[in-house]
Parts: structure tokens; C-alpha cells; sequence
């Protein structure tokens, strides 16, 4: 069930206006940002959450200077009784050195009145590197999406700046399973007489700019399963081309 687009904005816009108002607002020694996007799909680990739909998506988070943050982050989903994500996070980022810098917490993806069995809601921790524009990081869930069992996700990602003030990301990631069963499990093809394995890739090329006051996006994202591997034949995981565009705080 898809939220209504009308419903949608108008969240949009009152988390806008909250959060310009936090904005003005400072802890000691930190400091809250946030961000409002919307996109024509919303992409996870290049499965659409929207199916292949509009998406509006919002978050705020507090930094300190120490280098704690803790934050959270929403969408509206397809799948979900109340179509809808909320994802509370915390984490520490700093830096080894003036060229190394590191980032690690733990995310927990919530579904409110999902009415789901099995439990949609799963929690993961992170962390990651980054240094010269490579980033690399691994994701590790103990029980993922839908009680799907162990899961790690290894990803990594290059961004170069091209002229015009123009930004090119590239990302790479590989999706783990404990088992082929836990993740035909996750991919709904018990009965199908398909099987994905026990893993899969997904990767997306994204031209950025900032432009007007706001942020600019167009991704191709794509994975390596086939229809009949995606949902008994969803396009769901097919390649597509997502715009956004966003407003960070």
C-alpha cells in the first residue's frame, strides 16, 4: 500500500519547517543538520521499497563534536501495513590520520504497524573507511529483513569531481546470506521452484549537483537477479533510472 502522494508532501513540508526550526538549535559542543528528499523510486541495496514509485523521505541528526551523532531517518515504503520506514541510528565517525577516516554504529530499520509474521524489523551495525574518495564498508545483520537469518553486506564506493561542479559515484555491493534458503526466503520464491543462491550484487552509477540551493541526483541502478528471481517475477530489482532531489539543512 503506497502513501498518498497529497499525505506525502504535506509530511514533507511540515518536516521541513521542523527542522529549519532545529536548525537554530544547538547542544553543547554539537550541533543538528537534516535533510528532505524526493525521488521517483526508492532504491535499497537496488531493490525498489516503493514499487518502482515516488518516494519522500526525510531525517535530522545531531553530531557532536567528539564525533558521536545519532539521528533518524524515514520513507514511505510499499510493503509495509503502515507504509512506512523509520530508521533510528547512532554512531562514532573520526579519522586515523589527515588522509584515513573512519566511521562505525549501529542502525535499527523499523516498519510501524507492519502486522507482518514473520517480523519485518531488523537492526544492523557498520562500519566503514574512507580515504582518496574510495569508501569501503561492511554491514552485518544477525537476524535480517523478514527473519532471514545472518546476513553481511560488503560494499564500496569512488566519487571523482568533474567539471561544472559536477560530482560521479560509482558503488558496489555484495549482498550475503547465511544460506540459498535464507535468501529465497527473503526473495519470496519458496513454491517457485527458483533459487537466487545464497547471494547477489547490486551497483549504481549516480551523477550529483548542488544547484539553486538544492541537491541533485540521477542514478542507474541495477542488480544481477533476474525477474524470475526477484519476487516470483517482480521487476522490483530490474535496472532503472532514479532522479531526486533534495534539501539539506
Amino acid at each position: 500500500m503506497n502513501v498518498p502522494y497529497k499525505q506525502v508532501i504535506a509530511g514533507a513540508a511540515l518536516l521541513t519547517s521542523a527542522m529549519t526550526a532545529v536548525q537554530a538549535q544547538e547542544l553543547t559542543e554539537g550541533a543538528f543538520s537534516g535533510e528532505v528528499l524526493i525521488g521517483t523510486d526508492y532504491r535499497f541495496r537496488g531493490i525498489s521499497q516503493t514499487d518502482r514509485s515516488f518516494t519522500v523521505q526525510g531525517g535530522i541528526e545531531y553530531e557532536h563534536e567528539s564525533g558521536f551523532y545519532a539521528g533518524l531517518w524515514g520513507s514511505n515504503v510499499s510493503f509495509s501495513g503502515g507504509a512506512l520506514e523509520l530508521d533510528p541510528y547512532m554512531g562514532f565517525a573520526g579519522s586515523f590520520n589527515s588522509e584515513i577516516d573512519f566511521d562505525i554504529g549501529v542502525l535499527y530499520y523499523g516498519y510501524p504497524k507492519d502486522g507482518e509474521n514473520p517480523n519485518l524489523d531488523f537492526w544492523e551495525i557498520y562500519a566503514s573507511v574512507s580515504w582518496a574518495g574510495v569508501n569501503f564498508g561492511v554491514d552485518y545483520s544477525p537476524d535480517y529483513f523478514a527473519e532471514t537469518g545472518r546476513y553481511f553486506y560488503v560494499h564500496g564506493s569512488y566519487e571523482i569531481e568533474l567539471p561544472g561542479e559536477f560530482a560521479l559515484g560509482f558503488h558496489l555491493g555484495s549482498n550475503i546470506f547465511k544460506n540459498s534458503s535464507n535468501m529465497d526466503d527473503f526473495l519470496e520464491l519458496a513454491g517457485t521452484g527458483v533459487s537466487a543462491g545464497s547471494s547477489y550484487l547490486d551497483w549504481s552509477i549516480t551523477l550529483s549537483k548542488e544547484a539553486y540551493g538544492l541537491d541533485w541526483s540521477l542514478s542507474y541502478v541495477d542488480t544481477d537477479l533476474s525477474r524470475s528471481e526477484c519476487f516470483g517475477g517482480d521487476k522490483a530489482c530490474s535496472a532503472t533510472a532514479v532522479f531526486s532531489v533534495g534539501k539539506s539543512f
